[in-house]
């Protein structure tokens, strides 16, 4: 895994690269959507709703769920609250969402590259005249073995100075069969720098039918708090 001073620079050099490209790059992946699917809910903000790279975020996070998946695209009404576009080899290259009253429509428009180590997330929000042209925010996921390994989200990008001002790193462990065992949540602050600003460490249990019965957190006062699933 990447320390703090790389990931700060890798994530400043995807900005500075697709600063200027994000919306051009976004109707490109959007010509290339080939299925479409609805999203209705995902409180709380979580990234993407349903389909959030987290495994843990909406488990250990009061007051966020992922919402769910509508049969089909509301015909009346208001508008789902995401829209998710996947390619014709069924990877999710788009996600339009939450969707936004004061907008008229989403509130983010988020392009998802492959680059075949990780995938790179590019939130565009809209821009002083309205038009979606403003990176906003660069997520980062690693995967092995189909598990996700690493998740970078950061969301606050300064247009103004074309830099990353803080990001959240969650990074997971797995057992033999698959199962969640552990997960670190980390907040790091880049300006001013004050390295790290909090961290939790999660370790999950499972019941002897190996559904997950219960999971611990410990924070930086160094107690351990047990809370069911």
């Amino acid at each position: 895994m990447f320390k703090e001073h790389e990931i700060i620079d890798e994530l400043n050099r995807l900005a500075e690269r697709y600063n200027i490209s994000c919306a051009v790059l976004y109707e490109e992946y959007r010509n290339k959507v080939m299925s479409w699917q609805y999203g209705r809910g995902g409180k709380g903000g979580i990234h993407r709703g349903w389909y959030c790279p987290s495994p843990i975020r909406d488990l250990v996070i009061g007051g966020i769920n992922r919402g769910k998946i509508l049969k089909r695209m509301p015909q009346r009404g208001k508008p789902a609250d995401h829209e998710y576009g996947f390619d014709a080899g069924g990877q999710l290259i788009i996600v339009d969402g939450p969707y936004s009253d004061l907008h008229d429509g989403p509130y983010y428009r988020e392009v998802i590259l492959d680059d075949g180590v990780r995938t790179v997330g590019l939130r565009i929000g809209a821009g002083l005249h309205g038009a979606y042209d403003e990176l906003c925010g660069i997520s980062l996921c690693t995967y092995k073995n189909d598990k996700i390994k690493e998740y970078i989200s950061a969301f606050f990008h300064n247009a103004r100075a074309n830099k990353i001002e803080s990001f959240d790193r969650e990074q997971y462990q797995y057992g033999e069969n698959g199962e969640l065992l552990a997960a670190t949540w980390e907040r790091f602050n880049i300006h001013p720098p004050v390295p790290l600003l909090r961290k939790v460490t999660y370790h999950f249990f499972y019941d002897s039918e190996g559904r997950m019965s219960h999971y611990t957190a410990q924070a930086d006062d160094g107690i351990v708090r047990e809370y069911p699933v």
